[in-house]
């Protein structure tokens, strides 16, 4: 008897946890969402941020908030698969396989042992694969096609961006330099490296010749090879050299510095004053600037009115309680925003 009541109690228990992980946290129309699906979610963003190499100070941030973030990033995704529902809007086979095809390749799984070791370091079967793949589809048309009457960009709303954010344009002064440095190194007395750093700034300020120079006296441990500096800006250099070298002109070379390891002698090459790039040649950046702006304000508008039009119930575990707090999953969740909109893409 007392056996029969212990495993009554076991089943009770069993079909107790049973119904709590198929308990629905949401609904949206005809879409749920069920503990399980949740807190599978959970578990992989979980071990993403345990992978992740970033500061444990961030990391904290980030677990603190995973359960928010993760049902906010659901709850945005039940709305789109409703709309898309709602729209008729489908993937076939041939579109689901040809994105798993481009996912292998953009991440070296040509070969099938790879693939395979790949999906299950990632706890994943190719049966859940193969349903994200659908469900990233679908996400990605409904969104592109809600987008394409909100975000429009004309040549004169890049133009007021760029009036309005010249700073993010401005380009410091800069300089292109080379060196000769007298060595500390190379046997000779003060004198007479002053006397070689002097016949190095001659040999660069007449340029003649400058490598033959160079080369014969860095192969007698004197000097080294002329050094090409490249372009460099205010910060750049080690301190001793920054003052004397900041107020030389194009052209210019500087007498002896004594600094790390010797005698720096350094030529101006060439010069640029600082300066706004113009509206031209930043026009691209303008464009991908705003509309990523413009993309993020649409979506967020976006799913409000989905949410508005739909029937909507939630009952979300204590920690994901906060969810309306932030929309931290938007972006994972609909994929490359600024590809998908400009795509004119359909599933009509």
């Amino acid at each position: 008897m007392i056996k029969t009541r212990f495993v009554l109690c076991l089943l009770l228990v069993a079909s107790a946890v049973v119904a709590d992980t198929n308990r629905v946290v949401l609904r949206i129309n005809d879409h749920i969402l069920t503990l399980h699906d949740y807190r599978t979610r959970y578990s992989e963003r979980l071990r993403s941020l345990q992978r992740a190499q970033m500061p444990e100070a961030e990391r904290s941030g980030h677990l603190a908030s995973l359960g928010e973030s993760v049902f906010r990033e659901m709850f945005d995704e039940l709305l789109m698969l409703s709309r898309a529902s709602h729209l008729g809007l489908e993937v076939t086979e041939e579109m689901v396989e040809d994105a798993m095809q481009r996912m292998r390749e953009a991440n070296g799984l040509d070969d099938v042992e790879r693939f395979e070791a790949a999906l299950a370091q990632a706890g994943l079967t190719r049966a859940d694969l193969r349903r994200q793949a659908r469900r990233n589809l679908i996400l990605r048309h409904v969104t592109a096609r809600e987008l394409q009457s909100r975000v429009e960009l004309e040549e004169e709303d890049l133009r007021r961006y760029y009036q309005g954010h010249l700073e993010e344009f401005a380009v410091p002064r800069r300089m292109q330099l080379r060196s000769i440095m007298v060595l500390d190194s190379s046997g000779l007395d003060e004198a007479a490296r002053m006397a070689l750093a002097a016949e190095a700034a001659t040999v660069l300020e007449m340029g003649v010749d400058l490598e033959t120079w160079a080369k014969t006296h860095s192969e007698a441990g004197e000097t080294t090879d002329s050094i090409d500096l490249g372009w460099v800006e205010k910060g750049d250099l080690a301190s001793e050299l920054e003052p004397v070298v900041w107020s030389l002109e194009a052209g210019d070379v500087s007498p002896a510095i004594p600094g790390r390891g010797g005698l720096h002698v350094v030529q101006v090459v060439a010069a640029e004053d600082a300066h706004v790039k113009p509206f031209v040649d930043v026009k691209d950046q303008v464009y991908g600037l705003e509309i990523s702006r413009l993309q993020q304000d649409a979506v967020t508008k976006m799913l409000t009115e989905f949410e508005e039009a739909s029937y909507v119930r939630i009952d979300p575990p204590p920690e994901a309680a906060g969810f309306r707090t932030t929309r931290a999953g938007v972006s994972d969740a609909l994929g490359e925003l600024q590809g998908v909109a400009g795509s004119g893409a359909s599933l009509e």
